[in-house]
């Protein structure tokens, strides 16, 4: 039984982009404005209030590439240490450059480089707004006293390989230090940043992030892709949500529940099957009933894997929280008429007291809701976006892998939370197996081979048994979370087709469990 209410008030809402959100809530922002309405409700606004571009607020590289870097190589690790059991064979990747292959961050790794700025403390005492209080560079933040035009730097070569940057000022010559752009602004802020040199005589701080604000890198090199192998027949497609909370600050913490969802992409796209991954934000308020669902696509079905993307989106906890409070103000001034004419609109509807990423029951229930509603705004026009079957939008509690270490996942891969993390997996995998595979029979016999190994290496399994870990993955395809009541409940039409196909594929389950002795 489910404990929300049906008839509770539901804000749903897909961005295909960071930027299309930022955008809706600047359009909001000015219809609040021109109400007289203050955007900075309680201060969880403050950060969006005076940002102009989504680039303010939201970087477009991962600041901490050592980190980003270490995560893929302990992801990659951990991946091939996970057996799909052969429905989804491994085949031999090869290196591409097209673009709509399979990014590897690894593989462009040499290709990141720091952004250089020129430095002189006593320049900044002498000079504070002499570079800084004009042009462009007025509204450049990187651009704090004592960092100079780098237009007018001066520089001559050393005996030791190094440069030394100067610049010349009513006849007087100042030296400059050469340090990665932004480490200005850093040492401003966090004045407890540790100054580093690096091996080219490059200056830059550790951390390279401290808030909403991070060193500026670019990048020089080609991207890599890793070229998958293709396939023949008809298209087939997933759209994967990953859930995912505001608790942890690390990258490999905060991206270590979308590890499930990550390796299914990379086994569905080596099978054929396309793609799309997004995040999910699910909010609900128990007193009310009124639940907020809001995502993004990191990958489109016809787009890469972006690990970049992935760390900016998914592993900055103050990219979340930009996000939220911007989904949150759009919720605050809906467009829509009929929402604006009732009183208690608030930004709480968008803030809950109850998270719905670590609830499964919850979870699913109202994702079938934001399901409906997904198909019904594509359907009107108000979305452009491919649809895929609702029964292949997926999604999954990340309840006890929340605060997971992927280096403690391969270290302990029996581990409690490493299961999790693969029995996230297997059922993904063996939802979409199930619902496209012909032969059935591959399907149970390769379910049961795998139960039968976890019992002979006393791992223990998601079910009690094959037949009922398979009525379950039926029951999520067919029956048991779809909404028949309430807002965005499905419809009885829907409902009677949906129990159909779910009869259908127990009487043919029942035929391969009696041929494996599994009744």
């Amino acid at each position: 039984m489910s404990y929300y209410a049906p008839d509770g008030e539901r804000w749903f809402a897909y961005y295909k982009t960071q930027k299309e959100l930022f955008d809706f809530f600047k359009n909001a922002r000015s219809k609040a404005y021109a109400k007289g309405y203050g955007v900075i409700e309680e201060g969880r606004l403050s950060t969006l209030d005076g940002a102009k571009n989504v680039e303010d607020v939201i970087p477009t590289t991962y600041p901490d590439f050592n980190e980003l870097n270490e995560y893929i190589e302990s992801f990659n690790e951990y991946s091939v240490k996970i057996d799909s059991g052969g429905s989804f064979e491994k085949q031999r990747l090869k290196l591409s450059e097209d673009k709509r292959f399979l990014f590897s961050f690894s593989l462009a790794s040499k290709g990141l480089i720091r952004i250089p700025e020129y430095f002189s403390e006593e320049i900044a005492k002498k000079y504070p707004d002499m570079f800084n209080s004009s042009g462009k560079e007025a509204s450049d933040e990187t651009m704090v006293a004592g960092v100079v035009n780098p237009n007018i730097v001066q520089n001559f070569p050393l005996p030791n390989g190094k440069q030394f940057f100067f610049i010349k000022i009513d006849n007087v010559e100042y030296t400059l230090r050469q340090q990665q752009k932004g480490t200005g602004k850093m040492l401003e802020i966090n004045p407890s940043a540790n100054l580093i040199e690096g091996e080219d005589g490059m200056f830059f701080t550790d951390p390279s992030t401290f808030g909403n604000f991070s060193l500026k890198f670019s990048s020089s090199f080609k991207k890599s892709y890793i070229e998958l192998p293709k396939k023949g027949g008809k298209s087939r497609y997933v759209d994967l949500y990953i859930p995912y909370d505001m608790m942890n600050s690390e990258l490999n913490l905060r991206l270590t529940s979308s590890i499930p969802l990550l390796l299914a992409s990379q086994y569905f796209q080596k099978a054929g099957i396309q793609t799309r991954i997004n995040i999910m934000r699910p909010i609900f308020t128990k007193k009310t009933g009124t639940s907020s669902i809001f995502s993004i696509p990191i990958k489109d079905f016809n787009d890469p894997l972006d690990f970049n993307k992935l760390g900016v989106l998914r592993g900055m906890s103050n990219v979340g929280k930009t996000m939220t409070d911007a989904n949150a103000f759009n919720v605050q001034f809906s467009k829509n008429e009929e929402q604006k004419k009732r009183s208690n609109i608030n930004t709480n509807k968008a803030y809950a007291s109850d998270l719905m990423y670590d609830n499964e029951i919850a979870l699913q229930e109202e994702f079938g809701r934001y399901k409906n509603w997904f198909y019904e705004e594509v359907k009107e026009g108000r979305i452009k976006s491919q649809l895929v079957d609702k029964s292949l939008m997926l999604t999954f509690s990340t309840q006890g892998i929340l605060s997971a270490d992927v280096n403690n996942l391969i270290s302990n891969p029996n581990g409690s939370t490493s299961l999790k993390v693969k029995n996230n997996f297997f059922e993904i995998l063996d939802t979409v197996d199930l619902y496209y595979n012909q032969n059935l029979g591959k399907v149970v016999k390769r379910i049961k081979e795998r139960f039968e190994e976890n019992n002979r290496n006393r791992i223990s399994n998601p079910r009690s048994s094959v037949k009922e870990y398979m009525l379950y993955l039926a029951g999520k395809l067919y029956r048991d979370f779809i909404p028949d009541s309430g807002l965005y409940a499905s419809s009885q039409e829907e409902i009677e087709e949906s129990s159909k196909k779910y009869n259908m594929l127990l009487k043919r389950l029942k035929v391969e469990f009696e041929k494996l002795g599994l009744l």
